[in-house]
């Protein structure tokens, strides 16, 4: 019964896009048996160019842009299929709801899709969307082997990573992503913690024998293709009005690569030396800190060590990331409380410039000092891999916890933490 108003409300909403868009178009709703026994309804655009998009959706689902951009491509003569996996395994939608997406119901869409079509299969998705693809892609794969139908990988600024990143670690990606050989092309919009770590996820694909591209949106925030209109800017809607063409082009170039004839090796994967925790936690050994010196907003330059005797809250931020803007106030907060204390707080800002800072900084108040990172080297040499990253660090100059993501510095926890470095002893002056 839940597939059944599943399946009317994407028709009706179909034929109402259809309607306002103007299109006379080809549009279906049809259904596909798995092999995990679930069916999945699939939209299809049809169309009757060269080239045919699989596209599988993010952790998010499928939304109303989708549908739009779908039949714009189908006016542009490209058949777009539009599978609802969230609605076939009856799956929320969230940020672990790709991990139940079966590498096997993947191979079969994409099975389906080159029966029905014939014709030369691209499979798209976003974010941690991108597992899926590629798991199933290689199942397709390891089941067809000398089959050239599928013609490559379009990823929206992807997250494939193993686990969420731990404190001061390097990342490690999920196995199939050195297991991949298809040519691989990646949207990356610039304003996106993907976008700072991209290169060493490029470079991992490129391990398994993927030859691997990139179009850089500059100014463009992720998830401009499928967010609503009033919550993207006008950088965003002008990146998404040429995305169609954009796709086409992406198309046209991986057709010209080779293809491979079989699946890469699936390598062991990396053992994962710890998990990663949400909020302030116990960094894994009191560590002393990497480098850091940086200017600040006036072009001072402030060097970690001269904070030798105090405590450091190193906070890694961007004016873009709601995380981090959400965090502020509890660390103007955190820095009142104890500023008397020798608390100081730092704020690394990676990958914008002064004026950018300073404009964000005129509508959000901020108490402590703002450091700039605008080469994001200190970024890179503390392995930070998302915004907000928080470092707290003691008088001894040696990392005791932090946080990967937000932390709430109005916890009394948290507080007691604080107030316990600051009753440390300071080391001696030399």
């Amino acid at each position: 019964m839940r597939l059944y108003w599943a399946k009317l409300i994407i028709a009706l909403t179909l034929v109402g896009l259809s309607v306002s868009m103007g299109w006379a178009s080809s549009v279906q709703v049809v259904d596909i048996n798995l092999p995990s026994g679930e069916e999945v309804p699939v939209t299809r655009y049809a169309a009757k160019g060269e080239r045919v998009i699989l596209w599988l959706p993010s952790e998010f689902g499928l939304q109303p842009q989708h549908q739009a951009l779908a039949l714009a491509l189908q006016g542009l003569g490209v058949e777009t299929w539009l599978a609802d996996l969230h609605t076939a395994y009856f799956e929320p939608h969230g940020r672990n709801s790709v991990k139940v997406f079966q590498s096997q119901d993947i191979a079969k869409l994409i099975e389906q899709v080159i029966g029905e079509t014939r014709r030369k299969v691209f499979v798209v998705s976003s974010q941690g969307g991108a597992r899926a693809v590629l798991n199933g892609a290689r199942a397709w794969q390891l089941a067809h082997p000398g089959d050239k139908t599928l013609g490559g990988l379009i990823l929206f600024h992807p997250v494939l990573y193993a686990q969420r990143p731990v404190l001061g670690q390097d990342a490690q990606y999920l196995p199939v992503v050195r297991a991949t050989n298809l040519p691989v092309h990646i949207i990356q919009p610039s304003v996106s913690t993907s976008a700072l770590r991209v290169p060493v996820l490029m470079a991992a694909l490129a391990k398994g024998g993927a030859q691997v591209s990139i179009t850089r949106l500059k100014g463009v925030e992720s998830g401009y293709h499928v967010r609503a209109d009033d919550q993207v800017g006008t950088a965003d809607l002008k990146a998404r009005r040429a995305l169609p063409s954009l796709m086409i082009d992406i198309m046209g170039r991986l057709s010209t690569l080779s293809l491979p004839t079989q699946a890469a090796a699936l390598l062991s994967p990396v053992p994962l030396s710890s998990k990663a925790k949400i909020g302030l936690a116990k960094y894994r050994t009191a560590t002393s800190t990497a480098s850091l010196a940086l200017e600040d907003l006036s072009g001072k330059l402030h060097a970690l060590k001269d904070y030798r005797g105090q405590v450091v809250l190193l906070s890694f931020w961007a004016s873009w990331c709601p995380p981090c803007v959400k965090e502020m106030p509890s660390q103007n907060r955190l820095q009142h409380r104890f500023y008397n204390k020798s608390l100081r707080i730092l704020g690394v800002n990676v990958g914008e410039d002064a004026g950018t800072v300073n404009k964000f900084l005129s509508k959000v108040d901020v108490n402590f000092t703002i450091l700039l990172d605008e080469d994001q080297r200190a970024y890179k040499d503390w392995k930070v891999y998302v915004v907000p990253t928080n470092f707290l660090i003691d008088k001894q100059g040696r990392i005791r916890y932090g946080s990967v993501g937000a932390a709430d510095w109005d916890d009394p926890d948290v507080i007691n933490i604080v107030a316990r470095l600051l009753g440390e002893t300071a080391p001696p002056i030399h």
